[in-house]
């Protein structure tokens, strides 16, 4: 899918003409012949697993030729970047079912059912959404009565509607089925096959059950779907592997509390355990190679191994937030700096290119490209200019920027001295946002601890802990589970990437910060990470633990510990025994030193009597 952006600066010239095309890897030499026969000024592709057109091909290699090399050509971003910008759902969960397809699609209605209810006690701006995926067409069957057809989409809506009550107008089916005209489709059947309004009319209609078969499956993808019931049985052509890779996306890029709103859960239906052991080999290499940060869980078939396990009992955590109030004020008076730029010699900047000709049969020499001035630079408004500026470093400092006024409409050249002045503007408002805001629990909010995914094959059972067991504990985290566990008071382990997070008050990739552990005593509610060698030395680690508390609540305390004996300076003087950094007498790098974890947790958190 392709876009182009080619609009009239203020004096009446053109912009620079750009392509951008997304699904890059299914950019075919046909497309790539219209696209140039515009003339772009720039073709930008994005795919996952790039791979270029023949005489797409034929230019790049020119380029390199001539200087340029991958880097220049190419941005690569890690998959670890997308998961921590929260771009991607967290896990895959597969499940296999050799039974009929009504048992499957009833699993997966009992569990949507339950997300539909924790979407809803976590407040989430949206409704959980099923897919089913299927053939399409059996021979002569649009000629029976539709209550004896047996088409795929027919037998599920069906089912759908006529044993879980679910509501027709809640369900679309998307594919070429085929309708004879003596034995038509209830009114109540909604039907889309593809025709030149139909995506628009579908994707308008927000369903909350979509049946569809491969004619849907490009170029479509909603990060609502949560849970899909894929047909593998009877030779089925459809790859599962694909499917998964459209219901990736996060809603709202934003990971929740509970584990089951960052996963996807599919139940395929297959006819033999070895299909499924295929399936799974499929979509673990597939992931691996473009979204490795991603787990991928078998949860289903004859080796059930991941479970969902509830807390044994019910536990609060407070909502702990930004407090900006002092940060929006400074950031105003940085604000109420910026120029009013018009129609000034500073907003304006040229437009260059660079012309190469090769000799077709002949390697030329790499060469300096001369790059010539030609029109004006792209014009932007300020706002938009400052808006990216600034998320690009700390997207929560953008939300207390107040840009009401005119002069944040005025346009002005990328690579223009008011360009670059607007960088340093936007430096200053990151810095003035990380200094003057801090973290403070939020009144009158607060969130459950969740249920937890557990592996039934490899955990390990605690007495005092809020969920039975926990999996995938790492030798650290197994040292300092157990010594929680000897305290006494009531914890539990805080998954990485969905569990309770605190912002992250610094610049960079990462925004929040997952505790590794959470207690809870008669005086407090202790966050415990015992790897917070990343954060001591930063401002962002000594806020984290200076949180500001309501009265009358139990207060949040944060303790980081670090492995070796540290001063007040953050220098390591030792790898013996280990140093927490809490709150003490109003001051935030007063280091502890004790011979092992278990020492300092009973001497930080205390022992229940």
């Amino acid at each position: 899918m392709g876009c182009t952006y080619n609009a009239n600066t203020d004096d009446g010239k053109k912009r620079p003409l750009i392509v951008f095309y997304d699904e890059g890897h299914n950019l075919s030499d046909q497309q790539t012949n219209l696209l140039l026969e515009l003339k772009p000024d720039a073709l930008i592709l994005a795919s996952a697993t790039p791979k270029l057109p023949a005489n797409l091909g034929e230019i790049v290699e020119l380029l390199k030729h001539n200087g340029y090399d991958d880097e220049s050509l190419g941005t690569a971003i890690r998959s670890t970047d997308v998961v921590e910008a929260e771009l991607v759902k967290r896990e895959v969960q597969l499940g296999g079912y050799i039974t009929a397809e009504e048992a499957a699609i009833a699993a997966m209605l009992t569990d949507y059912q339950d997300l539909r209810a924790v979407a809803k006690a976590n407040a989430v701006p949206f409704v959980p959404k099923c897919i089913y995926v299927c053939d399409t067409n059996i021979p002569n069957d649009e000629h029976k009565p539709f209550a004896a057809r047996n088409a795929p989409p027919i037998r599920i809506w069906r089912y759908l509607v006529e044993t879980c009550n679910v509501n027709p107008a809640e369900i679309a089916v998307y594919c070429d089925l085929k309708v004879s005209a003596v034995q038509p489709l209830p009114a109540a059947f909604i039907l889309f096959r593809g025709g030149d309004t139909d995506y628009s009319q579908f994707t308008a209609g927000n369903y909350k059950h979509v049946i569809f078969n491969l004619s849907l499956q490009e170029g479509w993808d909603d990060p609502e779907c949560y849970l899909g019931y894929i047909d593998k049985s009877m030779g089925s052509r459809i790859q599962v592997e694909q499917i998964i890779g459209r219901v990736l996306r996060q809603p709202s890029a934003t990971y929740y509390p509970d584990f089951r709103l960052n996963t996807c859960c599919f139940y395929i239906h297959v006819m033999a355990e070895g299909v499924f052991k295929e399936i799974l080999r499929e979509v673990q290499e597939k992931l691996s190679q473009d979204m490795p940060a991603i787990n991928v869980v078998s949860t289903g078939g004859s080796k059930r191994t991941m479970i969902s396990q509830p807390p044994l009992i019910d536990m609060n955590l407070p909502s702990v937030g930004t407090e900006s109030a002092t940060a929006a004020e400074q950031i105003a008076a940085v604000l109420t700096n910026v120029s009013d730029y018009r129609s000034t010699s500073d907003t304006r900047a040229v437009g260059r290119y660079a012309h190469i000709s090769q000799e077709i049969g002949h390697t030329s020499p790499e060469t300096d490209l001369e790059w010539k001035e030609q029109g004006t630079g792209m014009a932007v408004t300020v706002e938009w200019l400052l808006k990216r500026l600034i998320e690009r470093q700390c997207p929560a400092a953008y939300s207390v920027c107040d840009m009401d006024d005119p002069k944040f409409t005025r346009r002005v050249h990328i690579g223009s001295r008011a360009a670059k002045q607007l960088e340093g503007v936007a430096d200053e408002v990151v810095a003035r946002f990380l200094e003057y805001t801090d973290l403070a629990v939020t009144p009158g909010e607060s969130q459950k601890v969740s249920t937890m995914l557990l592996d039934v094959n490899d955990n390990l059972e605690f007495d005092n802990a809020l969920h039975l067991a926990y999996s995938g504990l790492n030798p650290n985290e197994i040292t300092c589970a157990r010594a929680l566990d000897k305290l006494g008071w009531k914890w539990c382990r805080n998954p990485q990437n969905g569990g309770f997070r605190l912002p992250l008050l610094s610049p960079g990739r990462t925004h929040n910060f997952y505790p590794d552990f959470i207690i809870w005593t008669d005086s407090a509610i202790w966050l415990v990470d015992p790897k917070g060698e990343h954060l001591i030395r930063e401002a962002a680690g000594r806020k984290l633990i200076a949180i500001e508390n309501i009265t009358g609540q139990l207060p949040v305390k944060v303790c980081l510990i670090t492995q070796g004996k540290w001063d007040k300076d953050f220098s390591q003087h030792s790898t013996d025994g280990v140093t927490s950094w809490r709150l003490r007498s109003g001051a935030v790098n007063r280091p502890d030193w004790y011979p092992d974890v278990t020492e300092l947790l009973r001497k930080v958190i205390g022992v229940k009597i």
